[in-house]
């Protein structure tokens, strides 16, 4: 009797999965497509609907399903033996972080596609069939991504990292010879980006620091002055060989080498974790060829550097929560740890931020070493304030104020674009004062801040002089327009979250410019163009996730959740400075903007390796 009810349970939550997945959620293409049934769910559930409406509902319900085709039939059959797998998986640990994990998932997902295809949660609730088509599609989603779950956590807990008994690979292993070896291999496979894109990438950032380099505009710590002073050295060596593209082509090789043979150290690592050899060979080919590695390398600008600290500061907090006592009798770890720590902030503004709140958690998770850890944050301490000296003996000047308020000025403007009508004389009049209140709408981009804080649209000036008075404004428009700012909110992050986000990757050719930068060209534009076309896999199902920011984070909370149900907790702080980079990118200008975020795509292969370690001896 038991085996009848779980198949019949089996194939209802199959049924159920396979209308989620077939339930069309984008067969409207604009909002006000969603409000042609002129009643919203309120006005419906207080009797506003009429028979004939009712008929007009189901009818409009029916018509997001498109199921009449027999592959239907076979996702049900796969889908049922999908959840026969997972009921088999009994441990009730495991059930529980599975549940969980699969509701976050699926509510995100529900909510990041509404927010992706337009820009509003009102598809969501200005609709009653549409309300309806979204919770199916809620309920079959986390029935499936519950059931996936399951199977992964229960086959990723038991799987055992440990190579003691494997051969030794000579490219793999941590000899100083294999370290230069796989440097330069990874570097002859990023040889191809450089030589198309000679002398290589420059960022319009990047041209800002120049003009700061050369005396055009004044000094500003809007970008870190240790990446200005790197920009311009190698700018200016650039001049001395009688070019600036020579300059930036140095710059390339430079960097290409820094991180080859970064990511060349982490290999040597996981051989020292006693990492298998296939994960090893895996991770190898991710540094080889995952092309956004090769596009990074040879753009000029403070993201890949900073990127590359923070994946040797994850690196070297593995090590240290891990095997806490060896690490800290050694000297050269504290003096390691503690040069990154000045490097992460000096090569970008939020590291500083990251640090802030990192370091003062470490003496109280690390309690017993607090001594060892108030010396690295000493070091820290010392060098930030010698900075702030330096700076303000060169008089640089404070980076606009408008970068912290990104968010902040999203929510206003779309609170005059969604209810401008409606907004008091009072508050239009102070709004006016620092935004140019009619233009907002026109203004506004859902997912870019910057056509709103740039210089002759927002007054800093104002802003600095009256501040009280426009944070009460903003608290003050909250009350009155609590959806819009949730919508201006998840429409300014959820490419940080959201896997089907589709942002930019890899900087542009070189523009036009004052500073003499610009392309080589010196292959044919057809085979800059099927390098290029290299990122057509963002297009192709499946494979499109390995550039998707959302899947990225998403993967990143999985490999937590192992180690949660390992118990492996001392573990978990290693992810903290990635989860306060992220929490940066939430507050960024810039929706969804691969470059911010880079530094995720290089500690993944770490966070999978103490995932899958299994009970090692060592760690």
């Amino acid at each position: 009797m038991n085996s009848i009810k779980n198949r019949f349970l089996i194939a209802i939550c199959a049924f159920i999965a396979t209308l989620s997945l077939n339930v069309d959620l984008n067969h409207l293409k604009s909002i006000d497509d969603f409000r042609i049934e002129g009643y919203s769910i309120t006005q419906r559930l207080e009797g506003g609907g009429t028979l004939v409406g009712g008929a007009e509902i189901i009818a409009d319900f029916f018509s997001g399903f498109s199921g009449n085709s027999v592959k239907w039939l076979c996702i049900f059959f796969a889908l049922c033996l999908l959840f026969y797998h997972a009921q088999m998986v009994r441990e009730r640990r495991t059930e529980k972080i599975s549940f969980c994990a699969a509701t976050f998932f699926s509510f995100f997902y529900i909510i990041g596609f509404s927010i992706n295809n337009f820009d509003s949660l009102a598809p969501i609730t200005d609709s009653l069939t549409s309300f309806l088509k979204y919770i199916i599609a809620f309920m079959g989603i986390t029935l499936t991504f519950y059931a996936l779950l399951k199977i992964l956590f229960d086959k990723i807990t038991k799987i055992d990292l440990n190579n003691a008994e494997e051969k030794k690979i000579r490219l793999l292993d941590n000899s100083r010879k294999s370290l230069l070896m796989r440097t330069f291999v990874i570097f002859l496979c990023w040889l191809p980006y450089l030589i198309v894109y000679l002398p290589g990438f420059i960022n319009i950032d990047t041209f800002f620091q120049i003009a700061q380099v050369v005396g055009d505009t004044p000094l500003s710590n809007h970008h870190p002055i240790f990446t200005t002073a790197i920009t311009g050295f190698f700018y200016r060596l650039g001049l001395l060989f009688g070019s600036a593209g020579i300059g930036l082509l140095l710059h390339s090789i430079f960097q290409m080498f820094i991180m080859a043979a970064a990511f060349s150290d982490v290999i040597a690592w996981m051989e020292e974790y006693n990492a298998g050899n296939r994960i090893r060979t895996i991770t190898l080919l991710y540094f080889m060829l995952y092309p956004v590695h090769g596009f990074y390398s040879i753009v000029m600008w403070k993201d890949t550097l900073f990127s590359v600290v923070l994946m040797l500061l994850t690196l070297k907090t593995i090590q240290m929560v891990s095997q806490p006592n060896e690490f800290f009798k050694q000297k050269k770890n504290i003096i390691i740890y503690s040069l990154l720590c000045v490097f992460l902030f000096l090569t970008r503004n939020n590291g500083l931020y990251i640090l802030v709140i990192f370091l003062p958690l470490l003496p109280v998770l690390l309690r017993k070493y607090w001594k060892s850890i108030l010396i690295i944050i000493g070091v820290f301490a010392f060098s930030f304030f010698s900075m702030q000296i330096i700076e303000s003996a060169l008089k640089v000047r404070q980076g606009s104020v408008g970068e912290a308020l990104s968010l902040p000025l999203q929510q206003i403007a779309r609170a005059v674009k969604d209810h401008g009508e409606t907004i008091s004389d009072e508050d239009r009049e102070i709004i006016s004062a620092i935004l140019p209140f009619e233009k907002l709408p026109e203004l506004y981009i859902s997912t870019n801040s910057d056509t709103i804080k740039v210089s002759g649209v927002f007054d800093e000036n104002e802003f600095r002089q009256n501040s009280r008075s426009y944070l009460a404004l903003w608290a003050r428009l909250f009350t009155k327009y609590p959806l819009s700012y949730i919508d201006a909110f998840l429409c300014h992050t959820h490419g940080y979250w959201y896997p089907d986000f589709d942002g930019g990757i890899r900087a542009g050719r070189i523009e036009e410019n004052d500073y003499n930068f610009y392309s080589w060209n010196i292959v044919p534009s057809f085979v800059e163009n099927a390098l290029s076309g290299i990122f057509v896999i963002r297009t192709i199902p499946a494979i499109s996730m390995l550039v998707s920011i959302g899947f990225a984070v998403w993967l990143t909370i999985i490999m937590a959740l192992v180690l949660l149900l390992k118990k492996s907790y001392r573990l978990l702080i290693s992810f903290i400075p990635m989860l306060l980079l992220w929490l940066t990118c939430i507050a960024s200008p810039v929706s969804g903007q691969f470059r911010y975020i880079y530094g995720l795509f290089l500690v993944i292969p770490l966070f999978i390796t103490i995932a899958l370690g299994g009970k090692n001896e060592k760690y």
